[in-house]
């Protein structure tokens, strides 16, 4: 008999269609419920890049903490430099 898990009870719309970063705030929008989210930081599928801020990739690249800072500070946020 197969274990049935959560992804199978609550899987994502389509996993595809996810940012690299999105913050909870975004997860509605997003189709992603508070229990998917939790899951998937607990069997380290996905991580926090910052408070609130969840990344969807194995790696960090760049882009992927400018837009994190950007969902991180919310909405009318700017980022004012770049350094590489």
């Amino acid at each position: 008999m197969q274990q049935t898990t959560l992804d199978d009870l609550a899987p994502l719309p389509d996993p595809t269609a996810l940012p690299r970063v999105f913050g909870r705030a975004d997860a509605a929008r997003l189709g992603v419920t508070d229990n998917m989210i939790a899951h998937r930081l607990r069997t380290g599928r996905w991580r926090l890049i910052l408070p609130r801020t969840i990344l969807t990739t194995d790696t960090v690249t760049w882009l992927d903490r400018q837009h994190a800072a950007l969902s991180f500070a919310g909405r009318g946020s700017l980022l004012t430099a770049r350094v590489p």
